[in-house]
């Protein structure tokens, strides 16, 4: 096994841009041989398996060095439950999926975006920077 590094910057993190890129690293251990790749149970055809276990593990290690990161910094991935501007999308969401029974459309865009304010008690205006 070698092991291995990498590093790189976000400038978006969870959607919202960073006046700092959000720098992270992380570290994985790639196979060498396929005689390593048997010993840990992972067969495919010998260049299937490490090529795909290499980016696999690649993947996870950059994924959870990308939270550690974003969390580390204090950057919260918005949700219906702490963000406003993600209650606006999804109440307009789900009031443009409000069909009549012809399936036409019951809403237009601005009467859903106008009722999603009611609902949420959001307003567009306060997001329209982001």
């Amino acid at each position: 096994m070698k092991d291995m590094t990498g590093e790189t910057t976000a400038k978006v993190v969870y959607g919202q841009k960073q006046k700092t890129p959000l720098a992270y690293a992380w570290t994985w251990k790639n196979f060498e041989t396929i005689d390593e790749v048997r010993a840990a149970d992972a067969l495919m055809t010998d260049d299937e398996v490490i090529k795909f276990r290499n980016d696999q593990r690649e993947g996870k290690a950059r994924s959870a060095a990308f939270t550690a990161a974003a969390e580390a910094a204090k950057i919260v991935k918005p949700t219906a439950e702490n963000s406003g501007l993600i209650r606006l999308k999804d109440a307009e969401k789900n009031m443009l999926a409000c069909k009549l029974k012809d399936g036409t459309p019951k809403y237009t865009k601005e009467q859903a975006r106008e009722m999603a304010e009611t609902v949420t008690g959001e307003s567009w205006a306060d997001y329209e920077q982001e």
